[in-house]
């Protein structure tokens, strides 16, 4: 009887246990997993914007400066335009070629309606010539009037076009992405290791407390069931065994509790006193 009552009860509560432990580990493991989903691609998300944005304020800045070299050029060249001196206008553009991202610079002589000196940048090497390659029309352009002034009046004799590489700036922002996207990559999966070990932890300390629960249970079980019932059963026994007149005296159950099982034994321990006396009038009259 106590094997039965212990291990049923042991067995359906392990059930409802157990089952109540791995749904809430399982929705809790999952609310973590889309948590950290979730944090993941904020990062990556906000560190791809922010790089966005940081590539769009050095096209801008860029293009500023860009935009102030080919203004100094203009001016710049409108002397040696007019005086039609090549060279020293090619010693004035080296020094503007030189610098980075600009490809080329074109001056256009209006009065004549043709080149009148082009400067391109090409395997590192600045060459002039008279005209720009087509693959140069890919870069960006500044376009900037030559004016000349003459008694407070504004004459234009020409335009400086300014040809810029834009792409030395995105290539350096994709690779600081790619090298940004990395790190967090390399972040998320340390972080995906440490889950895994907390898991672990966690599936330890559960499987701890459900030892520690069934355990306590079982003692629980043990102290205010079994122990009762046998010394119920027990007493029991000797009143059958006085009955059947193999004993002369009944004893008592001696159990002394305020639950259900005290009361039990105390309404069977007032049975028995009548049974017992009924019983030995009876024999003492069959005798």
């Amino acid at each position: 009887m106590k094997q039965n009552i212990i291990l049923k009860t042991l067995l359906i509560l392990s059930i409802v246990i157990i089952t109540i432990f791995v749904g809430s580990t399982y929705l809790f493991s999952q609310s973590d997993n889309k948590l950290l989903n979730e944090i993941r691609e904020y990062n990556l998300q906000s560190a791809m914007e922010a790089l966005d944005q940081r590539q769009e304020e050095r096209l801008r800045l860029n293009k500023v400066q860009m935009k102030d070299i080919a203004s100094a050029i203009a001016k710049n060249s409108t002397v040696f335009l007019l005086n039609y001196d090549i060279e020293e206008l090619e010693r004035n553009l080296l020094y503007d070629m030189k610098r980075d991202g600009v490809k080329a610079i074109k001056i256009w002589d209006k009065t004549a309606k043709e080149t009148f000196l082009s400067s391109i940048k090409l395997n590192k090497k600045i060459i002039f010539q008279n005209t720009i390659p087509e693959e140069f029309k890919k870069f960006a352009t500044i376009k900037r009037p030559i004016n000349m002034i003459n008694n407070d009046s504004v004459e234009r004799i020409g335009y400086a076009t300014l040809y810029y590489d834009e792409s030395l700036i995105i290539k350096q922002i994709e690779k600081l992405k790619e090298n940004t996207k990395n790190k967090i990559i390399k972040f998320n999966q340390e972080i995906e290791t440490q889950q895994i070990k907390s898991n672990r932890v966690k599936l330890y300390i559960n499987i701890g407390s459900l030892v520690i629960i069934l355990s306590l249970i079982t003692i629980l079980l043990i102290i205010f069931v079994s122990k009762p019932l046998k010394i119920v059963q027990n007493g029991l026994d000797n009143f059958f065994l006085f009955l059947q007149n193999k004993k002369d005296n009944v004893e008592k159950i001696n159990l002394k509790s305020n639950d259900e099982f005290g009361q039990m034994a105390n309404s069977l321990n007032d049975n028995i006193s009548v049974s017992a006396k009924l019983h030995e009038e009876i024999h003492e009259l069959n005798t």
